[in-house]
């Protein structure tokens, strides 16, 4: 699928859709040549336009050892009814993942989790130069319009920057596992 969206006038993100909840759809991503690149999780309400791929690039897909593509963790554990459960289910601790906003184009902010409130989603962020900020940044949840996760850049990202300061704080890896 080719997916254009409302934050992102102009953009779209490829790939195949995995499962639909009532307010999140995820994805398979695919990037230019047709490759699988990670997952993105896209708000329902921010989709302006979803269209079948029909270049060689979603043929070129299939064809990989990837192929099909599979859920990043088992279907009964994904809940994409909800922002909040959404991020529950595909938060990972020490596992980064972006975040891109509305009204926020050309925009993602890239982090591993530090914990996950009501109304609002904290990252440990780390610059496009791999280091990591100083303390962790809270962003709402209802401003959040896709989630992106296990892509090659963040990969990289991530092998650059090192352990993040939430590495630490083992705390959040227990927080984590008693939200799910």
């Amino acid at each position: 699928m080719n997916i254009e969206r409302r934050s992102r006038p102009g953009s779209t993100i490829d790939g195949f859709v995995l499962v639909v909840g009532r307010d999140w759809v995820l994805l398979s991503k695919t990037t230019e040549g047709g490759y699988f690149d990670g997952h993105a999780a896209i708000r329902i309400s921010d989709i302006k336009r979803a269209r079948p791929d029909r270049s060689f690039q979603s043929d070129f897909a299939r064809t990989q050892p990837d192929w099909p593509p599979s859920l990043p963790l088992r279907r009964e554990d994904l809940d994409l009814d909800s922002t909040k459960s959404m991020l529950r289910s595909l938060l990972v601790a020490g596992h980064m993942i972006g975040i891109e906003r509305d009204l926020r184009v050309e925009a993602i902010w890239i982090g591993v989790p530090d914990g996950l409130t009501k109304k609002f989603l904290y990252l440990w962020e780390v610059t496009p130069q791999a280091t990591w900020h100083e303390a962790p940044l809270g962003y709402k949840l209802k401003t959040i319009r896709t989630v992106i996760f296990d892509d090659r850049y963040q990969t990289a990202l991530a092998a650059m920057a090192g352990n993040s300061p939430a590495d630490a704080a083992s705390d959040w890896a227990h927080d984590l596992e008693k939200m799910r």
